[in-house]
């Protein structure tokens, strides 16, 4: 199980690793390893968070309020930033409550976050902001971050995910479940660059919606540079198959990677095909993006289906 002591190592979000064998050794693929920066606050966690947190100090707040689902990278990260920078942390957690927290829910309580379970039907309203204000009043005032840490200053921070070594290559691929990360990338790319966004959710055009909205909400003109990929999200966020485990446990054997299934795993296995499909130019070079996510594996080991679970302890074991 993870730990909250473990430290922050942010020089690793420069660690390139060669992935070309794996995908045919036709295209230069390489892979951004920002999961090596933490198990929880690495990937787009710490990018995401930083000016939030920065932000919420620097008005005097005692802590703040944020959303997510029970197995939530981002409700794992915000319970570790908050303790890290002394900060009061509540979340509001999609779902029913449990006697006992799966390893996600427990990692955020050690952490010091307080949890407020809350219907399914009543988290439909996290994105209204009389919701959010409701919210807010109803726990002394506090900022409220919203769902994956994506808003303007989550958006500045994921636009940073890139530097100046790593405008080399032709296309970027990242995974998208609030639209973020990928909005971040978007505005930092050259025009000239592509963008493919691999969106894990079922919902039609969402992650496009966001990328305007951000876009429109910080007055920078639409961007063009992206396509947005919804053929692989797999059955719908935190689906898992028999199909995508083989996947990763193939791409984990041949490459040292491991990769989480929600996220990275999905997009991996999209790229794959459309790398074999014939999809980019010859000599292409493509950056992807690893978010992290790792920590989300536990919460998989607990509620898998006994089908699944000798294969995923198998897969993280060996």
């Amino acid at each position: 199980m993870f730990s909250s002591d473990e430290p922050l190592n942010l020089d690793a979000a420069g660690t390139i690793t060669d992935l070309s064998p794996f995908f045919g050794g036709k295209l230069t693929v390489h892979m951004k390893r920002l999961d090596l920066i933490h198990p929880v606050l690495g990937g787009n966690k710490f990018f995401k968070l930083k000016y939030i947190i920065k932000k919420i100090k620097e008005e005097g707040h005692p802590g703040f309020i944020t959303f997510g689902g029970a197995y939530s990278n981002h409700i794992a990260a915000s319970a570790l930033t908050a303790k890290l920078a002394g900060l009061k942390s509540t979340g509001i957690i999609r779902g029913e409550n449990h006697d006992q927290l799966n390893p996600t829910l427990s990692f955020a309580e050690k952490c010091g976050m307080k949890l407020v379970y809350i219907s399914r039907s009543d988290y439909k309203q996290r994105y209204s902001e009389k919701y959010q204000d409701n919210i807010s009043k109803e726990f002394d005032n506090l900022p409220v971050i919203p769902e994956g840490g994506s808003n303007i200053l989550g958006v500045k921070g994921a636009s940073e995910i890139l530097n100046n070594n790593d405008f080399n290559y032709d296309y970027y691929t990242v995974p998208a479940g609030s639209g973020g990360t990928a909005t971040g990338l978007a505005i930092s790319l050259p025009v000239k660059k592509k963008l493919i966004v691999y969106q894990v959710l079922k919902a039609k055009d969402i992650i496009t919606e966001k990328i305007e909205l951000f876009c429109s909400e910080m007055n920078l003109q639409s961007v063009e540079n992206y396509e947005i990929n919804t053929g692989y999200h797999l059955g719908g966020f935190g689906k898992l198959s028999s199909e995508l485990i083989e996947f990763i446990r193939s791409f984990e054997q041949q490459t040292g990677v491991l990769v989480d299934p929600v996220y990275n795993g999905k997009m991996l296995y999209g790229l794959f095909d459309l790398i074999k499909s014939g999809y980019f130019p010859e000599s292409s070079k493509i950056l992807v993006i690893n978010t992290g996510g790792g920590q989300g594996w536990y919460g998989f080991i607990q509620k898998a289906s006994k089908n699944y679970l000798s294969n995923i302890n198998s897969l993280l074991l060996n």
